[in-house]
């Protein structure tokens, strides 16, 4: 069956009225001649998911009987900020049974202790 010569096409195309058709050729013409049309489509980008997102499927997904090891580090990370560190005790999971977030959010803090001890060790490599 040919995209062009689809029976089916003709057949919708019968028993639309002249204004029906009509309208189609506009829309068509539209999309594919109208730059702000192309840029719109093309431009457009995926939204990042929030926290209540995660939590949502995160924890559908658990009470559903989904393993921990299926939920991205995005997930993890979402059920550590909300319920904690041990956020899996809720679920009825093990800490062996959870995996760790391969990203771990570092706060001011940790930070600055983390500078100040290599610019220390830096300044007692230099004085050697």
């Amino acid at each position: 069956m040919d995209l062009f010569n689809n029976p089916m096409v003709e057949a919708a195309k019968k028993s639309m009225t002249p204004e029906q058709l009509e309208e189609y050729k506009r829309v068509g013409e539209y999309m594919y001649n109208n730059d702000v049309y192309k840029v719109s489509e093309i431009g457009s980008k995926v939204k990042q998911p929030e926290n209540s997102d995660l939590i949502l499927y995160a924890t559908q997904s658990l009470k559903s009987g989904g393993s921990p090891h299926d939920l991205s580090g995005s997930e993890l990370r979402a059920l550590i900020d909300v319920y904690g560190d041990n956020w899996y005790e809720r679920f009825g999971f093990t800490q062996s049974e959870v995996p760790k977030p391969a990203i771990q959010l570092v706060t001011t803090e940790d930070a600055r202790a983390d500078i100040l001890k290599q610019k220390k060790y830096n300044k007692r490599r230099r004085n050697k």
